[in-house]
């Protein structure tokens, strides 16, 4: 409780990137430090001896899911980044893309059941610990390499096979939050989860945010230049509306 009170409150210094800031900090180094000790003081109890080697870790994981639950709005402010903002505006101005666009093979089209996967997208802005940012990521693309599995047959799907289908997936649900809930996950994940658990997550999902930061409409199918629009410069003229007044909670 009082590393959690008396922890400082990064979210309102005046930076475009507050978490890239805090990488420069390497606030993330003080606070694994910071869990390595508790891990250890954990060890050292009579009372763990008990538990199995799962059951430990489950202990350990709910501890530090409980410290980051209560210093997220110090690490991630409502404001939303330059990136954050440029693809959401990118994704709402492509809202009318169809997946003849982008999919070639349209067996496995199934955009009922993408509905479901755009929900676990957009519900990452309302996790707060790392790990249950990257499980929404999880579920969402669980659905869509199952659909995708359930249409073509393949029990082994390798990159190639859901990228398209997930670029897709992302320009739909809009997301309001992308790039801050997926660099928040990487910089503050426990380095034992991300190598073990979820770095594969966390490189599709960096993969598929630079495609569509990066995407042109040479990149869709059968879309012309005039069709696809111009991208905004992703400057500082991008956060003006958001941060005129943050009480209104602009959805620009």
């Amino acid at each position: 409780k009082s590393f959690i009170e008396l922890f400082p409150s990064f979210a309102d210094v005046n930076e475009s990137d507050p978490i890239e800031y805090e990488e420069q900090l390497e606030v993330d180094k003080v606070i694994n430090r910071y869990f390595m000790l508790i891990k250890q003081h954990l060890k050292s109890n009579e009372r763990m001896l008990r538990y199995t080697n799962d059951e430990f870790n489950a202990v350990n994981e709910a501890l530090q899911n409980y410290i980051m639950n209560n210093i997220y709005h110090k690490l991630v402010p409502y404001s939303r980044t330059k990136k954050d903002i440029f693809i959401h505006n990118k994704c709402k101005r492509l809202h009318w893309v169809k997946p003849f666009h982008l999919i070639k093979d349209q067996k496995v089209v199934n955009e009922k059941l993408w509905q479901l996967a755009m929900e676990y997208i957009n519900n990452m802005d309302n996790e707060k610990t790392p790990s249950s940012k990257i499980k929404c990521f999880n579920k969402a693309f669980a659905i869509l390499q199952n659909s995708i599995t359930f249409c073509t047959g393949k029990d082994e799907l390798g990159v190639d096979d859901s990228l398209q289908v997930l670029i897709y997936v992302l320009i739909k649900a809009q997301p309001k939050k992308i790039w801050t809930n997926f660099n928040y996950a990487r910089l503050y994940i426990d380095p034992e989860l991300s190598k073990k658990r979820f770095g594969l997550l966390l490189t599709q999902l960096e993969m598929v945010i630079t495609v569509i930061k990066d995407l042109k409409y040479t990149d869709l199918i059968g879309v012309t230049e005039e069709q696809f629009g111009k991208d905004e410069k992703m400057d500082d003229k991008l956060l003006v509306c958001c941060n005129i007044n943050k009480s209104l909670r602009c959805d620009c």
